[in-house]
C-alpha cells in the first residue's frame, strides 16, 4: 500500500509539537488461501520488499515448500502480517508509541478474551483525537473520542447508488466528526483544538 502523502511529516509533527502519543490501529489480517499453491502466491506478494524475516515467517516458507500440514501453516500465519506492517512503518518512517493488531470484531473480544480493538482502547487509554477512514468506526468512535476525523475516500462518502437512509447519515454526521482530505487539514484542525 503506498503511504499517504505528507503523513510521516504530519504524524511527526502531532508528536513532537503536540506531544501526543501516537496509536496506530490495524486489523488487516494475513490472507486466506484455499490450497498451499495460492498461500505461497500470497507470501511471496507481501514479502518481496521485506529483507529480514522472522523467525516464524522463516518457518512458515519453509513449510510451505517441504508440504507440511496445512494446519501447521495456520498456526504459524498471524506473525507474519506483524512483522510485515512494522517493516512497512519503518520503511515510511511512520512513528508511533503503540501498534495494536485488533482481534475479534468491534463488538467481542477475541479467542483468549483480551479486548483489543479501537473502540475498548480508545475508552480505556481516553484517546482525545481519533483518525479513521472507515464511517461506521468513525460514528462509534465519536461517542468516545473528543473529536474523530474522517479520511475521505470514495468508499464513505454519500452517493446516488446507496440506499437513502445511508445516504442521510454520510451528509448529516455527528458535530464531532470531522472530514478531511489529508494529514495536512488534520495537523491545522488540531492546532486551532489544542
Amino acid at each position: 500500500m503506498p503511504v499517504v502523502e505528507d503523513a510521516s511529516y504530519r504524524i511527526r509533527g502531532l508528536g513532537n509539537i503536540f506531544k501526543a502519543k501516537i496509536y496506530i490501529f490495524t486489523s488487516r489480517p494475513w490472507p486466506d488461501a484455499e490450497n498451499k499453491e495460492d498461500l505461497i502466491k500470497h507470501i511471496e506478494y507481501f514479502c518481496k520488499d521485506i529483507r529480514s524475516f522472522s523467525l516464524k515467517l522463516l518457518l512458515l516458507k519453509v513449510a510451505t515448500k517441504l508440504r507440511f500440514p496445512l494446519a501447521l501453516i495456520k498456526l504459524l500465519k498471524e506473525e507474519p502480517i506483524k512483522v510485515i506492517t512494522k517493516q512497512w512503518l519503518k520503511k515510511n518512517n511512520i512513528i508511533y508509541n503503540k501498534l495494536v493488531f485488533e482481534k475479534g470484531n468491534d463488538y467481542s473480544s477475541d479467542t483468549s478474551g483480551n479486548f483489543r480493538n479501537r473502540f475498548y482502547i480508545s475508552r480505556k487509554e481516553k484517546i482525545r483525537f481519533f483518525v479513521e477512514d472507515d464511517l461506521e468506526k468513525a460514528i462509534k468512535l465519536a461517542y468516545t473520542c473528543d473529536v474523530v476525523f474522517l479520511m475521505k475516500h470514495p468508499y464513505n462518502q454519500p452517493n446516488d447508488k446507496l440506499q437513502k437512509e445511508i445516504k442521510e447519515i454520510r451528509r448529516n454526521l455527528l458535530s464531532n466528526i470531522i472530514v478531511v482530505n489529508n494529514w495536512t487539514e488534520i495537523y491545522q484542525h488540531l492546532r486551532r483544538l489544542v
